[in-house]
């Protein structure tokens, strides 16, 4: 993987098979927070957090700001989002299209991270 810039864009070339583990990784951390979130809507008991939201939501606070576990699991959902929609469909080429992308596709793969250590 190689990543290069154009302005304020970042563009990362990787193999296609890295792609494919990448979309995997945070296709299931979107299906972990949107289970979560179809969970609150029913109104089901929410004693039974999954460990690696809350491992995400532990390492994203801090002592100075509390966060609730819903804006916890929608920035997870947010995030894996927005890094779903910047992987290609075919090919290894990832277009990251300004800062904020930059930092959106960043944090959605800290979050896999903290995600599988805490599995």
């Amino acid at each position: 993987m190689t990543w290069d810039r154009r302005a304020d864009d970042r563009i990362g070339v990787f193999h296609p098979a890295h792609i494919v583990v990448l979309r995997t990784h945070f296709d299931g951390l979107l299906k972990i927070a949107s289970r979560r979130l179809e969970q609150r809507n029913a109104g089901e008991d929410l004693d039974q957090i999954d460990c690696r939201i809350d491992a995400i939501g532990r390492r994203r606070s801090s002592e100075d700001s509390v966060v609730s576990e819903l804006e916890i699991v929608l920035a997870i959902a947010n995030r894996a989002t927005h890094a779903l929609v910047a992987l290609p469909e075919t090919g290894g080429v990832v277009h990251l299209r300004g800062p904020d992308s930059c930092f959106l596709f960043g944090s959605a793969a800290l979050d896999v991270t903290i995600a599988i250590i805490e599995w």
